[in-house]
């Protein structure tokens, strides 16, 4: 099992909050395999109230939560967030997409690991580049190509 990074002056403004451990697939190279999630600390108020960034991640969020909300919520409650990032796969933010709208969200880490993935990536960037949106959102992209 891997260590947990250690809170230091460098990552201490920048929180990621593990929202589900649920998920509908079992990838080989997922990163929560690396951890014990019975041992993952909890997030307190005082550690909130020093963050500039939240990163929302899981399992799958957008297939078990609402994330744009969740940013909403921290944003509202922790002025000092200024940032909120969700990490996902494509193909179920896709799927999201076709009901929602992205909102209070400023960037996504998305993860490649099929070909569903990466044909769902293409209608991610149509939406989101068509999207009226009052911002610009960040992406990052996580290509693993493994099915």
């Amino acid at each position: 099992m891997a260590i947990l990074n250690e809170r230091n002056e460098n990552t201490k403004g920048i929180i990621h909050l593990l929202t589900t451990t649920l998920c509908n697939r079992d990838c080989k190279h997922c990163c929560n395999k690396q951890y014990d999630m019975n041992d993952i600390l909890y997030v307190t108020d005082n550690e909130l109230r020093e963050a500039h960034t939240l990163c929302l991640t899981g399992g799958e969020p957008f297939l078990y939560t609402d994330p744009c909300e969740m940013a909403k919520h921290y944003k509202r409650r922790y002025r000092n967030i200024k940032s909120v990032y969700v990490y996902t796969n494509a193909l179920e933010l896709a799927q999201w997409l076709q009901h929602n709208t992205l909102h209070d969200i400023d960037g996504l880490n998305i993860s490649i690991k099929t070909k569903a993935d990466a044909k769902a990536f293409e209608h991610i960037l149509s939406f989101i580049s068509t999207e009226k949106t009052e911002k610009e959102i960040a992406l990052e992209l996580d290509y693993f190509m493994l099915k």
